[in-house]
């Protein structure tokens, strides 16, 4: 396998509460391939994202990820992370501006992607004036239109009614499929990860390890109909069965004693 994200041994300890939120994590992820995170709150997902980004250090091991041009990863948080001083356009420009690409360039390239994202006709509103789905297609706007070769991706959808998030997910595999990034994302739907992923990595309770990699059965183009094809109640039922005993670990541990 042609490796773009290489993680060996990945451990993390938290110095100043002594917590351990990852164990030896072992994983790739090929050039243009999707997987998904899967696994218990506090298992470490997010933790595991931030490693990969650079954000954070590892106690031990390593993670190796493969560039070849300037903005070789790029991460989405859940919270959308816009800056409130900025309006959409110039929001969606930042990461541009960070890179030295000039003003001109800049809302040229950012203009293009506000169309390709449906939210051109806001570009001169705050984040205060979005709704949740105006305010998500601006996030994802800011990290497509940096060009990153991989996209690390906190649970982007996870705040969004229902109705909202199923639409961002037709709009955001569309998206996908016409590049082909190299995508992790952490999600705590079965569901969404059938959908979005190539394979599925289960993790367990905290602290985090792989415990199982999942290929995704479906053909691509995927959307609504894939959740009603053939085999797809016993792929989330085979999902569920590797995250069940996981799930339970973290609500004991959280019981008073």
């Amino acid at each position: 396998m042609n490796s773009k994200i290489s993680a060996r041994g990945l451990t993390k300890v938290f110095e100043d509460t002594g917590v351990k939120a990852l164990d030896g994590v072992d994983f790739d992820v090929a050039d243009g391939e999707f997987v998904c995170l899967l696994g218990p709150s506090g298992c470490g997902k997010t933790t595991l994202l931030e490693l990969l980004a650079g954000l954070t250090a590892a106690t031990s091991g390593e993670a190796v990820l493969t560039r070849r041009g300037r903005a070789p990863a790029c991460m989405v948080f859940q919270d959308l992370a816009l800056f409130p001083w900025l309006n959409v356009e110039e929001n969606v420009g930042a990461g541009l501006r960070f890179q030295g690409v000039p003003a001109p360039e800049r809302k040229r390239r950012a203009s293009g992607m506000l169309d390709r994202f449906r939210i051109a006709d806001a570009a001169r509103l705050y984040p205060h004036q979005l709704s949740g789905g105006m305010a998500q297609r601006a996030a994802l706007a800011r990290a497509f239109v940096c060009e990153p070769e991989i996209l690390l991706m906190d649970e982007p959808l996870g705040r969004l009614d229902a109705s909202t998030r199923r639409l961002l997910q037709e709009e955001f595999i569309a998206l996908w499929e016409a590049d082909r990034k190299t995508v992790v994302f952490v999600t705590h739907s079965i569901e969404e990860a059938l959908l979005l992923a190539d394979r599925v990595l289960v993790m367990t309770a905290r602290p985090g390890r792989i415990k199982a990699s999942m290929p995704v059965p479906f053909a691509r183009p995927r959307g609504p109909a894939t959740c009603r094809a053939p085999g797809f109640f016993e792929a989330e039922q085979s999902l569920w069965s590797l995250l069940e005993g996981e799930t339970r670990r973290t609500l004991d541990d959280k019981e008073p004693a």
